[in-house]
């Protein structure tokens, strides 16, 4: 049974405010829109009756149908979405770091995540209807997800960001940005969001546990981190071309790390037991990262093949199906994912890759100093490390009992 022709709908053009009906070719598929005045207006409704009356006569064929004058208002320039303005503010946030979807900083992500519920949540509308009641719409959604004080606060002030870069641009105006800057933080304990843990270092008996548990590759970047106070970002991110390796320490330069954009350099030293774990992953392309989930993903898959033949003639493994979603390197969140996954298999309290650079600075600290540690984590200051490396308390009582 043929299906009944489609009659195009009255509906509303919302950059100008009048009616306006989408006419088709029915043999070129060519379309027309045609504005019909004031939206909701009885003259509007009576002028769409008419087109598409005119067009149904024409056989459906736009150069055979004559549309009725329409009434000369005027339109009004597009609104400026607020999707539209996060997107601009996205991509000069991405420019302005020199990084790509691939190499993203844990901080970009941060950037990205709250970016995007603010979107989902009043994405469509026009950016001067943006005020401090919205904003904290944004915010009761990411209540309701379960994040964390400090979590909340960096996605709000992220936000912010935004509009005063909208600001700068001249798509905000200044009014409105002040109007966004008088949302308050949320205190500890209001409205019963959690607050965030500190972040403490991690013995070694709980980073040993994971080890049968995880990947080859994830393990040589955990021992990295450990020895080394290696970020994620700059982990994941290595490559064999970016490695001296001549003299007795290797130097490992990041294309793109945290500071980049600030123009500071990050250097770090690897090394012999730092070496010893990098060996096995630098036969490959200089420019191919050092640490791939496919070759991962691919020895498991042999691994459980062989394991399952029990005494079978060999037979070769078919591709896994899911290596084409694979990229070449990891990600900073896989790498988080996959930790969290080991130690809930290993039976033990989860912790983070950050945490291992947290154990780094402590044990630099304790043996050479704050500046030491100051220097392997590449920060410019000892201010910042006092964050990282905690206190030798043990220096602390030996004290007490002497003097105290």
């Amino acid at each position: 049974m043929p299906r009944k022709p489609r009659v195009p709908s009255y509906r509303l053009h919302r950059s100008s405010g009048q009616a306006i009906v989408t006419l088709t070719d029915r043999h070129t598929r060519r379309r027309r829109d045609v504005l019909l005045g004031e939206h909701g207006t009885q003259a509007s409704h009576k002028l769409y009756d008419r087109v598409i009356a005119d067009w149904i006569a024409a056989g459906r064929v736009l150069d055979r149908a004559t549309v009725p004058d329409v009434p000369d208002v005027p339109t009004a320039p597009a609104a400026l979405s607020i999707a539209r303005l996060l997107l601009d503010f996205w991509k000069d946030e991405k420019a302005r770091h020199g990084a790509t979807d691939e190499t993203l900083t844990p901080n970009l992500y941060t950037v990205r995540v709250g970016l995007r519920v603010c979107r989902s949540v009043c994405g469509a509308d026009p950016v001067d209807s943006f005020g401090p009641k919205k904003l904290s719409a944004v915010r009761d959604v990411l209540i309701e997800q379960g994040l964390g004080r400090h979590t909340i606060t960096r996605h709000i002030k992220n936000i912010v960001r935004a509009f005063r870069w909208g600001v700068s641009q001249e798509r905000v105006s200044p009014e409105q940005l002040t109007a966004l800057q008088a949302v308050r933080n949320l205190g500890r304990g209001e409205r019963g969001v959690p607050q965030e843990k500190k972040r403490h270092p991690v013995d070694r008996p709980r980073v040993d546990a994971i080890r049968p548990h995880v990947s080859p590759q994830v393990w040589a970047m955990v021992e990295l981190a450990w020895l080394t106070g290696m970020r994620r970002s700059e982990v994941v991110s290595m490559r064999p071309i970016d490695i001296e390796t001549t003299g007795e320490v290797w130097v490992y330069r990041p294309v793109s790390h945290k500071t980049a954009h600030r123009g500071h350099d990050r250097v770090i030293d690897l090394g012999p037991l730092a070496q010893d774990v990098l060996r096995p992953f630098l036969s490959r392309d200089l420019r191919s990262p050092v640490f791939s989930p496919r070759e991962a993903l691919k020895a498991r898959k042999a691994a459980l093949a062989t394991e399952g033949k029990q005494g079978r003639p060999e037979q070769p493994s078919p591709e896994p199906k899911t290596d084409r979603r694979l990229g070449d390197a990891y990600t900073p969140a896989a790498v988080t994912r996959a930790i969290a996954r080991a130690c809930d298999a290993a039976g033990i309290e989860r912790w983070t890759f950050h945490q291992l650079r947290h154990t780094h600075a402590t044990i630099v600290r304790k043996e050479y100093g704050i500046e030491a540690a100051s220097a392997r984590l590449g920060h410019r200051g000892v201010d910042v490390t006092l964050r990282y490396a905690e206190a030798d308390r043990e220096t602390s009582r030996e004290v007490a009992r002497a003097i105290g």
